[in-house]
Protein backbone atom coordinates (compact mmCIF):
# COMPACT_ATOMS: atom_id res chain seq x y z
CA UNK A 1 0.00 0.00 0.00
CA UNK A 2 1.31 3.43 -0.95
CA UNK A 3 1.18 6.08 1.78
CA UNK A 4 -0.62 9.27 0.80
CA UNK A 5 1.52 12.37 0.56
CA UNK A 6 0.40 14.89 3.17
CA UNK A 7 3.01 17.64 3.03
CA UNK A 8 5.89 19.01 1.01
CA UNK A 9 8.44 16.69 2.61
CA UNK A 10 6.41 13.62 1.57
CA UNK A 11 6.80 14.49 -2.12
CA UNK A 12 9.34 12.60 -4.25
CA UNK A 13 12.70 14.37 -3.99
CA UNK A 14 12.68 15.19 -7.71
CA UNK A 15 9.35 16.98 -7.35
CA UNK A 16 10.58 18.80 -4.24
CA UNK A 17 13.62 20.03 -6.16
CA UNK A 18 11.53 21.23 -9.08
CA UNK A 19 9.16 23.10 -6.76
CA UNK A 20 12.10 24.71 -4.94
CA UNK A 21 13.56 25.79 -8.29
CA UNK A 22 10.38 27.80 -8.90
CA UNK A 23 11.21 29.85 -5.78
CA UNK A 24 7.78 30.04 -4.17
CA UNK A 25 7.71 32.03 -0.93
CA UNK A 26 6.44 29.03 1.05
CA UNK A 27 6.86 25.56 -0.47
CA UNK A 28 4.37 23.95 1.90
CA UNK A 29 1.59 26.40 1.07
CA UNK A 30 2.41 26.33 -2.65
CA UNK A 31 1.80 22.57 -2.98
CA UNK A 32 -1.65 23.04 -1.38
CA UNK A 33 -2.72 25.95 -3.60
CA UNK A 34 -5.60 25.08 -5.94
CA UNK A 35 -4.52 25.35 -9.58
CA UNK A 36 -6.99 25.86 -12.46
CA UNK A 37 -4.65 23.94 -14.83
CA UNK A 38 -4.94 20.94 -12.49
CA UNK A 39 -8.76 20.97 -12.50
CA UNK A 40 -8.75 23.22 -9.41
CA UNK A 41 -6.78 20.67 -7.42
CA UNK A 42 -3.54 21.25 -5.59
CA UNK A 43 -0.28 19.68 -6.67
CA UNK A 44 -0.36 17.41 -3.64
CA UNK A 45 -3.92 16.29 -4.44
CA UNK A 46 -2.88 15.43 -7.98
CA UNK A 47 0.18 13.52 -6.77
CA UNK A 48 -2.11 11.36 -4.61
CA UNK A 49 -4.21 10.32 -7.63
CA UNK A 50 -3.64 7.45 -10.01
CA UNK A 51 -1.17 8.65 -12.65
CA UNK A 52 -0.65 11.75 -10.48
CA UNK A 53 3.12 11.76 -10.73
CA UNK A 54 2.96 12.02 -14.51
CA UNK A 55 0.37 14.82 -14.32
CA UNK A 56 2.36 16.72 -11.71
CA UNK A 57 5.63 16.47 -13.64
CA UNK A 58 3.88 17.58 -16.83
CA UNK A 59 2.40 20.59 -15.02
CA UNK A 60 5.75 21.52 -13.45
CA UNK A 61 7.37 21.31 -16.88
CA UNK A 62 4.84 23.77 -18.27
CA UNK A 63 5.37 26.16 -15.36
CA UNK A 64 9.15 25.93 -15.75
CA UNK A 65 8.83 26.63 -19.48
CA UNK A 66 6.64 29.64 -18.81
CA UNK A 67 9.14 31.09 -16.35
CA UNK A 68 12.15 30.73 -18.66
Amino acid sequence: MITAMKNFHDLPIGVQNRVKALHPTDYEKWVFKKVPALSDKSLIEVLNEDDGYRKAVEYLGKVEGYLQ
